[in-house]
């Protein structure tokens, strides 16, 4: 995309080909989201305002030799361009305004807070005008009536997760990775595409509102229910599950395997496993006493499994057809073969850093078509020559005018 990093597009037949992305984005939630709609071929143009850029681009350690490029902002930006504009400026919406009807923008989205839409030109009423059939998404923490600053680990106090999280008398943790980032991410994207086929089926645009808070609220819906209606009480749990037993994490002789029973005939399969034979007791013969009887099962196969290697309790569960898995670390997930053969590849012409980036959900027509190659993360306003030159004819005077002028 651009010099240098730009990669030709496939001629296989893509439905997404022609379809034009501009995001005013910033951080983690609206990125990867943008991020998966490349992933599907999708001509996708981040803007960023001058002279820094989005604060995620010097987040984590500084993989290249130089500013602006951080680790963390990587992977999750490849199959992008990048443009800086400056929306503070009349004259800044007025370019936008300019590349939203000439680009023919098909998809706008942003990640401001709500009270600043309309200073910023970004609102919805004002790009409906520029293109009419535009689909307009805007990502925020509570939705566009509340303008509240927030990040994921907020959300996830806010929405019960972190409370729910770690020992029963312990400290709440949260969560290892960005829950609430991804989860408004991937119900963006659903609600894009059902977007883009309303659409194609009535000629008209869209205005999509999500929110993290609610996003991430959705992973409530069995306690809310449990708690608003029965009146049960959902507390921290550790390890187990709520509902059904065993299902914990349980100390081998190097590490810990999760174990989890679905129903009746998984536990007697495991009981016939000659390891677990001391597990076959009447207080565990349905999910209720299991469960009723918890302590004391989980003391039962901790001391089944406690002298025996991970890998060799988690070969004779999988091998006896028992949902397990060992726990493993991020360099195990690396090494798993799932993973390995599926990454995505990203080369930086500049450096010759390769980048290897996890799997998506799916693989798409796209990058399959593409050898799960895709463009390297944008520079800061790497675009700028390119896009501003072929879409609104501005020459390098043009350019270096609006820059002295902080408009770019």
């Amino acid at each position: 995309m651009g010099k240098g990093s730009r990669i030709a597009r496939s001629e296989v037949a893509n439905p997404f080909r022609e379809i034009k992305v501009l995001s005013v984005e910033q951080a983690l939630a609206l990125p990867y989201l943008t991020y998966r709609l490349a992933l599907e071929g999708m001509e996708v143009l981040r803007v960023e305002s001058p002279p820094h850029g989005d604060p995620n681009r010097s987040a984590g350690p500084q993989v290249l030799a130089e500013e602006g490029m951080n680790a963390y902002f990587l992977p999750f930006n490849c199959g992008k361009r990048a443009i800086t504009l400056n929306l503070k400026k009349e004259e800044g919406k007025e370019i936008l305004y300019r590349l939203v009807e000439r680009w023919g923008v098909d998809i706008f989205a942003c990640n401001q807070l709500p009270n600043r839409y309309k200073g910023l030109g970004i609102d919805y009423e004002d790009l409906q005008k520029a293109r009419k059939e535009i689909i307009w998404l805007g990502l925020t923490g509570y939705g566009p009536e509340i303008s509240v600053r927030t990040y994921d680990p907020i959300i996830q106090a806010r929405t019960g997760l972190l409370g729910l999280t770690g020992d029963r008398e312990g400290t709440p943790f949260i969560c290892g990775v960005s829950v609430a980032d991804i989860s408004s991410s991937e119900n963006s994207y659903g609600q894009v595409m059902k977007a883009l086929y309303k659409r194609e089926v009535t000629g008209e645009g869209s205005r999509i509102d999500i929110s993290l808070f609610f996003s991430t609220l959705t992973y409530q819906i069995i306690n809310i229910t449990m708690n608003k209606n029965f009146r049960t009480k959902i507390e921290r749990t550790g390890n187990s599950q709520r509902f059904f037993a065993p299902a914990s994490v349980y100390k081998t002789a190097d590490g810990f395997v999760y174990l989890a029973i679905g129903n009746d005939q998984q536990f007697r399969d495991l009981c016939r496993i000659s390891d677990f034979h001391s597990l076959d007791q009447p207080e565990f013969k349905t999910n209720k006493l299991r469960v009723e009887n918890k302590a004391k099962l989980d003391s039962a196969i901790s001391e089944a499994v406690h002298c025996m290697p991970t890998e060799q309790v988690s070969d004779l569960l999988v091998q006896n057809n028992i949902p397990s898995a060992k726990v493993s670390s991020i360099e195990d997930v690396v090494r798993d073969p799932l993973v390995s053969k599926r990454m995505i590849t990203a080369e930086d012409s500049r450096s010759g850093l390769n980048l290897k980036i996890s799997p998506p959900p799916n693989e798409t027509a796209y990058l399959a078509a593409q050898g799960r190659n895709i463009a390297f993360a944008p520079r800061l306003g790497e675009h700028n020559e390119e896009v501003y030159g072929e879409v609104l004819h501005y020459d390098r005077r043009k350019l270096s005018d609006l820059k002295e002028r902080e408009i770019i």
